[in-house]
């Protein structure tokens, strides 16, 4: 464990996430607009990701229990990219988070968008998916990783010269699919009234317009997507 503790820390960014009410998502990107560029290839998209557990939801309970080393374990692809055969550039990604620092460990694949979008997260496909190539990745323990959530949300990209950050604001975060056997219990659908404006501070350096955002109502928290939609399954689905 100590050995790649050492290992993680050499690769660590600083990442700092700023959460607030949905109804602030137009004065956010009216600030950052103002301080920050707009990204130069995608300022605006969306993004999908099919979060995988352990049968026990371990990674769910690490943020749950507030353990300082987290694990997250997900499959990812973004809405900009669509190839002319229907596949899509998408990402294995195991993302460790050691307090405010996270590593990202990420395998790239070509895979088809209806296959990602319209299966049930409990078709066996995406389990054998993940039993395949998940020791690719340097996972701490070996599970057997199921899907658990699919969940979409609409990105707004910037740059900070001032800080040197790369910013991102989320926004329509919601479920697009749940693991029926797992959770059968659980909504249709779930949407999220938060937003999250994220940045990466790899210079120590705050943004000039931080102060700003936070008079305007937005508070420095933890926060974690995956986690708070967890809550609200598993607050509706327990007997």
């Amino acid at each position: 464990m100590n050995l790649f503790l050492n290992s993680l820390e050499k690769d660590l960014v600083n990442e700092r996430k700023l959460i607030a009410s949905a109804k602030e998502k137009n004065f956010a990107a009216d600030l950052l607009s103002c301080y920050c560029f707009a990204d130069d290839y995608f300022p605006i998209g969306k993004i999908r990701s099919i979060y995988f557990d352990s049968p026990d939801l371990s990674s769910y309970d690490e943020k749950r229990n507030g353990d300082n080393l987290k694990v997250k374990l997900r499959l990812r692809w973004y809405g900009e990219a669509i190839n002319p055969d229907g596949t899509t550039r998408a990402f294995l990604e195991a993302k460790y988070r050691l307090g405010s620092a996270r590593r990202k460990l990420r395998q790239e694949y070509l895979l088809p968008v209806e296959w990602l979008e319209k299966t049930p997260l409990e078709d066996l496909s995406f389990s054998d998916f993940i039993q395949r190539e998940v020791h690719k990745l340097e996972l701490l323990e070996s599970f057997y990783w199921t899907p658990t959530v699919l969940i979409a949300y609409d990105r707004m990209r910037f740059y900070c010269p001032n800080a040197k950050s790369r910013i991102a604001l989320d926004y329509n975060i919601c479920t697009q699919g749940i693991n029926r056997v797992r959770f059968g219990y659980a909504p249709e659908s779930i949407s999220l009234d938060t937003i999250v404006c994220e940045f990466k501070n790899p210079g120590g350096t705050p943004p000039s317009w931080l102060e700003t955002l936070m008079i305007g109502g937005f508070k420095i928290k933890s926060f974690s997507k995956y986690g708070s939609i967890m809550d609200s399954i598993l607050q509706r689905t327990l007997p």
